[in-house]
C-alpha cells in the first residue's frame, strides 16, 4: 500500500494485523505498518545486478566462441574448400558432357545432383558456424540432445580428423527433450569434446572419445564425455573449474569456468569423475522439458562444481 508521511511525501508500506483477545473475547486488533522503501530499493538493485551478471556472462560466452572459431578457422577453411573444389570438378565434367556430340543426359543429371549435394554440404558448414557465432545466444528452447550432440560432432570434425580414434556418440533410445539454450549447450559440449581430443592426442591414445547421453533421476539428461588421455592431476579437483586455472601449457583457463557458468544458468550441473584406468570423465546435466524445481544434482561418486 502507499502511505503519506508528515511532510506530504508518499512511501510504500506493508502491514500485518493480529487479534487482541481476552480469553475467547475479541477486544480489537494490533495493526503494524512498515516502511518497505529500502526493501524495494534493495530488490531493484539486486535485479539490476543480476541483469548485469547475465549480460557479462553472455558477452564472455560470445568472446569464447569467437576465440574457438579463431582456433578452428584453418580447419573450417579446409572443410568449406572441399565441397567447393568438388563443385568445380563436377562443373567441368558437366561442361564436357554438354560439349559432346550426343550428351548423356542421365550422366549429366547425376553430375548436377552431385553439385547440388556438395553445395548443401558447404551451406551446412556455414550454417553451423553462423549459429554458433550468434550473438546473443538464442535463449532457452525445447531441444533434442542426440541431435545437438551429432551436430556438435560434425562441428568438431576439424579436430576429430587429427585423432585416430575419433568420436563415438551413444544415446539412450527415446531420450526426453530438454529445455536449454542450444548455442550455449553446444558451446559446452564442444569445449569438453575438444579437450578430450587434445588429451587423447597428448597421450598418443588411439581409443575414441566416448560421448554418451542418458536419463538420470527421471527429470535430467546427463551428457558424459570420456577420454583415455593423460588424465587429471591429483591437485586439480578443487581448482579445475576456477577462472584462470589450466592444466595446459597454453590457454587462459577460461573454458571450464565458463562451461560451469553456462550450465548452471540452464539449471544443470557440471563436474568430473576419475575413471578406472587412463583418462578422464566430464559430465553435465540438463533438466528435461517440463521438469519442476531444480532436479539436476551431481551423480553419486562424482565431483560437482556447484
Amino acid at each position: 500500500i502507499a502511505m503519506l508521511r508528515a511532510d506530504g511525501s508518499h512511501f510504500p508500506a506493508e502491514y500485518g494485523a493480529s487479534p487482541k483477545l481476552d480469553g475467547n473475547e475479541l477486544h480489537g486488533a494490533v495493526v503494524v505498518f512498515r516502511d518497505i522503501t529500502t526493501d524495494l530499493e534493495q530488490e531493484k538493485a539486486l535485479e539490476e545486478a543480476r541483469a548485469v551478471v547475465q549480460e557479462q556472462r553472455d558477452q564472455l560466452a560470445h568472446a569464447s566462441r569467437l576465440s574457438t572459431m579463431g582456433e578452428m578457422a584453418a580447419g573450417f577453411a579446409h572443410e568449406v574448400n572441399q565441397p567447393l573444389t568438388a563443385i568445380a570438378n563436377y562443373a567441368r565434367v558437366a561442361e564436357r558432357i554438354l560439349k559432346g556430340e550426343a550428351p548423356d543426359l542421365e550422366l549429366l543429371t547425376e553430375t548436377l545432383q552431385k553439385i547440388e549435394a556438395q553445395s548443401h554440404r558447404a551451406s551446412e558448414i556455414i550454417r553451423r558456424i553462423r549459429r554458433f557465432m550468434k550473438k546473443p545466444a538464442s535463449g532457452k528452447e525445447v531441444l533434442s540432445v542426440p541431435a545437438l550432440l551429432e551436430d556438435t560432432r560434425q562441428f568438431a570434425e576439424v579436430d576429430i580428423r587429427n585423432n585416430e580414434g575419433g568420436v563415438v556418440i551413444e544415446t539412450e533410445a527415446d531420450l526426453p527433450e530438454v529445455l536449454a539454450d542450444p548455442v550455449q549447450v553446444q558451446q559446452v559440449a564442444l569445449n569438453l569434446i575438444r579437450n578430450a581430443l587434445e588429451s587423447s592426442r597428448a597421450a598418443g591414445s588411439t581409443e575414441p572419445v566416448e560421448v554418451t547421453a542418458g536419463l538420470v533421476g527421471g527429470q535430467c539428461v546427463r551428457v558424459t564425455v570420456r577420454d583415455r588421455g593423460v588424465g587429471l592431476p591429483e591437485d586439480a579437483e578443487e581448482k579445475l573449474f576456477l577462472p584462470f586455472y589450466t592444466t595446459k601449457d597454453e590457454g587462459m583457463g577460461i573454458g571450464l569456468a565458463l562451461c560451469r557458468s553456462l550450465i548452471q544458468s540452464q539449471g544443470g550441473d557440471i563436474g568430473f569423475e576419475r575413471p578406472d584406468g587412463a583418462g578422464a570423465i566430464f559430465y553435465f546435466t540438463l533438466p528435461i522439458a517440463g521438469a519442476s524445481g531444480h532436479p539436476c544434482g551431481p551423480p553419486e561418486g562424482a565431483t560437482s562444481l556447484r
